[in-house]
């Protein structure tokens, strides 16, 4: 496969993904690569992986929709869901802070139910927090902060009961926090 420098712009090549063994990959940490470009296809033929980690690079563009179609996902407990095309069995963890990702936050991400840790922080996200997020019941990170976020921050997102870290810093919200939640117990320079 070779070595990666920084600054090098993430292989498209398909054919990476047939290399022995890498099928059977379950972490992938491209964590300060600075890699440049959009997700490539081929991430998607990792079907064990569980968790994809692409902090701190330069990854263009929106969140793909084959992203959807991570077919397996190891659940707490050793369970492994079987095949399925769609949202609901993204990996439990994902983080895509540092980036360039844009456009606004899908609704879509209130599928994803067994979702433990979010952060989007420092891209180009745009619009309002989409109120699905407070679907994610099992959430214990979220971080969104450092995008041009707009409007208020959701009361809904009290619901997210789990919740050890949390920051929408640094956006374009705008109103209280919400009186009588968890929300009010993070750290002002969260919010």
């Amino acid at each position: 496969m070779g070595i990666m420098t920084s600054q090098e712009t993430i292989p498209t090549n398909d054919s990476i993904a047939h290399f022995d063994g890498f099928e059977n990959v379950q972490l992938l940490s491209l964590d300060g690569c600075h890699l440049n470009g959009q997700l490539p296809t081929w991430l998607s033929n990792l079907k064990k992986l569980e968790i994809l980690i692409l902090n701190r690079n330069n990854i263009m563009g929106s969140i793909p929709g084959w992203f959807s179609t991570l077919p397996r996902l190891k659940v707490d407990g050793g369970r492994v869901s079987s095949q399925y095309n769609s949202l609901l069995n993204f990996p439990l963890r994902i983080y895509l802070g540092n980036n360039s990702l844009g456009g606004k936050i899908p609704i879509e991400i209130g599928h994803l139910k067994l979702l433990r840790a979010l952060d989007l922080s420092n891209n180009n996200f745009s619009g309002n927090i989409p109120g699905q997020m407070s679907e994610l019941t099992n959430l214990e990170e979220l971080d969104l902060s450092a995008n041009r976020l707009l409007g208020e921050i959701l009361v809904s997102l009290a619901s997210l009961n789990f919740l050890a870290q949390f920051s929408v810093a640094n956006n374009n919200l705008s109103g209280p926090i919400p009186s009588g939640t968890q929300l009010q117990s993070f750290s002002p320079s969260s919010i």
